[in-house]
């Protein structure tokens, strides 16, 4: 075989993944459109904002990105320090290498499985068992309510079962968290994954300050 043909067909090969992949990301994102925010598109490594607080955790999950094995993380930081942004950046990173991803916003995600036009719980199971990584944005933002706990620890638990990355942010440490959601969640979220923290200002305050001190 020629070195043309052996290159015709290794373009051919990942045209191939890159359609198929197109495929299976096009039924997570039609269950969950993530990019309906317009804050979607900026929201990258590259518009990040580095800080000394910051840039230990933040190159951590660029590694991470490099090479998402079976486990995921748990990020926990304080409101505005910059959680979903980086969420996002690892959304858009995954996908332009043809993983499928998962993007959710938890509390979003809870109250659209509510009411009678509600998105059915199978469905939603089974794309969080099939994507290859699942982002769950601000658990523990929800009110705690016997619903809502026992749709996320079906959520929670359809990841862990599979035993495939799950990556969650939370403005709570664990020993709070465990306070606040059911013991048999906080115990598979830590049992999937380590613990990393992001600490840093809240940047949404700043911008308001700047603003102000611009009129």
């Amino acid at each position: 075989m020629g070195l043309a043909t052996e290159r015709r067909r290794d373009a051919e090969a990942r045209a191939a993944r890159h359609e198929a992949w197109q495929a299976r990301q096009r039924r997570l994102d039609a269950l969950f459109q993530w990019a309906q925010s317009l804050k979607v598109d900026d929201q990258t490594f590259q518009t990040f904002r580095i800080t000394p607080d910051n840039a230990g955790v933040v190159e951590r999950i660029r590694q991470w990105t490099e090479r998402p094995g079976a486990e995921g993380f748990l990020l926990v930081g304080p409101v505005g320090c910059g959680k979903t942004h980086l969420m996002r950046a690892i959304a858009h990173t995954l996908r332009a290498r043809d993983v499928t991803v998962l993007y959710v916003s938890v509390p979003h995600l809870l109250e659209r499985l509510r009411g009678p036009s509600a998105m059915e719980m199978t469905d939603v199971l089974k794309a969080f068992r099939q994507a290859d990584v699942v982002i769950g944005d601000d658990v523990g933002a929800e009110r705690p309510t016997e619903w809502t706990l026992d749709r996320l620890y079906l959520l929670v638990d359809a990841r862990y079962e599979v035993e495939k990355p799950l990556v969650v942010t939370t403005n709570w440490r664990p020993d709070a968290l465990a306070e606040r959601l059911d013991d048999r969640i906080v115990s598979r979220l830590l049992g999937m994954s380590p613990t990393w923290e992001l600490t840093g200002p809240d940047y949404r305050l700043m911008a308001a300050a700047n603003r102000r001190n611009r009129a």
